[in-house]
């Protein structure tokens, strides 16, 4: 059914929301009163609303738990990932650690419309979880001067945004880095999801959960993937967390391979 959006001012009433749920002509009313039925002047407002095409605020509303994913409650874990130890909306695909034996080298296609692509992600692109400011980090870790990106201050998390198309399918996850430290590297993607036409709280589910192992000087890692990209209502997060403040420990670059 095609709709406008208009701001109403309520007054009086008790009518919250009217929602479009199905795009077309189906319609879900609700009222702060809750249990309280609505007045004959509601109702008869509503029915000229809906006939007029005019589309009330959306209630709130609260994303799905992600399909084959755990819920991730226990507070060392969630600490490690960067999030608060109470967070009650971060979960874990059961494929978020799976290795991979190997990966496509098809090139990328030159018209990207069909075919296998990429999407990578520099070191110069991410910033801190919380604090940005210079004192935080810098681009001279590893062997690679003013472009890898090692910590130095208190923050040990770093966060950057995947850009992928609508349809595809997350094919692989590949990390570049720099570790000569017995300290690691972790490197987490979460698919950050809320409802499509309505407000809620963020759900995110972790699709990759990997690190750097021992010290092996410039290395690089891959992770499995068979994931549909749903831009509708997700967006694909990149976070790395530094276990140590040193040069010796930098970041390179991330990667997602994906084929539409």
């Amino acid at each position: 059914m095609p709709y406008r959006e208009v701001s109403l001012e309520a007054h009086d009433l008790d009518l919250v929301a009217v929602e479009d749920a199905t795009d077309q002509d189906t319609v879900t009313i609700a009222s702060v009163a809750g249990s309280n039925p609505m007045s004959f002047f509601c109702r008869s407002l509503l029915t000229l609303g809906l006939a007029a095409g005019v589309a009330l605020p959306l209630q709130a509303a609260s994303a799905a738990a992600p399909a084959g994913a755990a819920k991730v409650s226990n507070a060392r874990m969630l600490q490690s990932m960067g999030f608060a130890p109470n967070a009650s909306n971060v979960y874990m695909d059961q494929h978020a650690s799976r290795a991979a034996a190997s990966e496509s080298t098809a090139q990328p296609e030159t018209t990207p419309t069909t075919g296998v692509d990429y999407n990578a992600i520099s070191a110069k692109e991410f910033i801190g979880r919380v604090d940005t400011t210079g004192t935080q980090w810098r681009y001279d870790g590893g062997p690679a001067c003013c472009v890898d990106l090692s910590r130095v201050g208190t923050e040990q998390f770093a966060d950057a945004q995947f850009e992928v198309p609508t349809g595809a399918r997350l094919d692989f996850f590949r990390y570049w880095a720099f570790d000569n430290n017995p300290a690691n590297l972790a490197f987490f993607v979460f698919e950050v999801c809320q409802p499509g036409f309505a407000a809620g709280a963020p759900v995110i589910n972790t699709i990759v959960n990997t690190s750097t192992i021992g010290v092996p000087g410039n290395t690089t890692g891959l992770v499995t993937l068979n994931r549909p990209v749903n831009n509708q209502t997700c967006t694909y997060l990149a976070r790395v967390r530094f276990d140590a403040a040193s040069p010796t420990l930098a970041l390179q670059k991330v990667r997602l391979q994906f084929t539409r």
